[in-house]
């Protein structure tokens, strides 16, 4: 019960919809996950390529939800 309530609590006064963040929000978050891969050092590049890829895949459903399908963005690989 008390669990149940403290879920109900968190998501009504302490979450907040990733479409109110703002872009700049996005490339932070995007950064912070990159920060210690092996592309840490070019992250600030990388974020804002990440960001820009999700925010391209926004479609909207009928009840006029936005989603963001992540399986449509693909990696290109490119030797050279």
């Amino acid at each position: 019960m008390a669990a149940k309530e403290a879920c109900k609590f968190l998501t009504e006064h302490m979450a907040i919809k990733v479409s109110d963040l703002g872009k700049d929000a996005l490339i932070s978050a995007a950064k912070t996950s990159m920060s210690s891969k092996i592309i840490g050092p070019e992250c600030e590049l990388f974020g804002k390529i990440v960001v820009d890829a999700v925010l391209e895949c926004e479609t909207i459903t009928a009840l006029g939800d936005k989603k963001y399908p992540i399986k449509n963005v693909n990696i290109l690989k490119s030797h050279g």
